[in-house]
Formats: C-alpha cells, structure tokens, sequence
C-alpha cells in the first residue's frame, strides 16, 4: 500500500463500518481537506445504508463488498453456482 485514507461511515445512530481510499500505485499525500471531504461522503453513506436497513423494498436482499472487481467477479460466480446447484 502506497497511499491510504479513512474515515468512519457515521450517523446519529451511530457507526456503520469505514471508507477506505487506497492506491498501490500512486503515493499521495492526503490533506486536512481530503480527510473532511471523505468524513462528510461517509456521512452520506452512512445515512443510504441505514436507510437500506429498514424493513422495505430492499429488506431481503444482500449487501457484499468483496475487494477488487476480479474478486467480487469471483465471489457472485461461485454463488451462481451453489444457488444453481453446480458446487
């Protein structure tokens, strides 16, 4: 890891896990200012998630974050398989 920023993911209700900003490639240096700007779009999203929590539309469906595109590509094709029977 080159360069890495976080911030918690936090509403009135309290925390609903991190946002993560990071590059093997690039060293950056963040600033005072990328660090708010991260805080207040974790607000944000903090807010959608805990909107998407409650009983509605969404209610049955699931939420996974796995890594890198090639992972999550991975992931949801071996749970293809398994609800499809072929695991």
């Amino acid at each position: 890891m080159r360069s890495l920023i976080a911030a918690p993911l936090l509403d009135s209700s309290g925390s609903h896990g991190m946002i993560v900003l990071s590059s093997r490639i690039h060293v950056r240096r963040f600033a005072e200012q990328d660090l708010e700007l991260l805080t207040a779009l974790g607000s944000v999203a903090a807010l959608r998630i805990r909107n998407l929590s409650r009983p509605g539309p969404l209610e049955n469906c699931l939420r996974v974050t796995i890594g890198t595109p090639t992972q999550n590509r991975t992931f949801w094709n071996a749970l293809r398989k398994s609800i499809e029977g072929g695991a």
